[in-house]
């Protein structure tokens, strides 16, 4: 039930931000047919399919769940303990090193700082391949970099060194 709740205010408030977006941008003319509202509205409407997926997802669980029989509820509840456990030490891990890239946004720019902070969540996150983590890491930089600079000429960050 905490998760149809999460989601629902997760759809609100991308619904309240999508009503507020317009009034927050500027209206531009578009250049290659994107205005500052596309990438805000981009995001907002993809948090709100989310939320609207999460809370279908939900609510299927929860029907499926009252349909087992008793056996299965209760070695379901056991296991979806287990998996519900929080690690303080990797929240407190990802806590300290999103500060720390916030640091290093300008240092170094946004790039390779944010590239650096995926390489770590991936690898909090049980992704204990080096290699595929950074691959990732640089292809997402490089998917931001032309969605950003190339195709909506917005400049990210640079740092003082780089």
């Amino acid at each position: 039930m905490k998760d149809i709740v999460a989601f629902f205010i997760m759809g609100l408030i991308a619904i309240v931000m999508i009503v507020i977006t317009p009034h927050q941008t500027l209206e531009m003319q578009a250049q290659f047919g994107i205005t500052p509202r596309t990438f805000p509205y981009l995001i907002l409407w993809s948090i709100f399919g989310l939320s609207v997926i999460g809370i279908v997802t939900a609510i299927y669980k929860i029907v499926i769940i009252r349909n087992r029989n008793e056996n299965d509820i209760e070695q379901g509840d056991e296991e979806k303990g287990q998996e519900n456990q929080i690690n303080i030490g990797k929240l407190l891990t990802l806590f300290i090193i999103s500060l720390v890239t916030l640091y290093l946004i300008t240092l170094v720019g946004f790039y390779l700082s944010v590239g650096l902070l995926l390489v770590v969540v991936f690898y909090l996150s049980g992704r204990s391949h080096w290699g595929k983590n950074i691959l990732y890491s640089i292809v997402t930089m490089a998917i931001i970099w032309v969605f950003f600079e190339k195709v909506m000429n917005i400049f990210l960050p640079t740092g003082t060194l780089f």
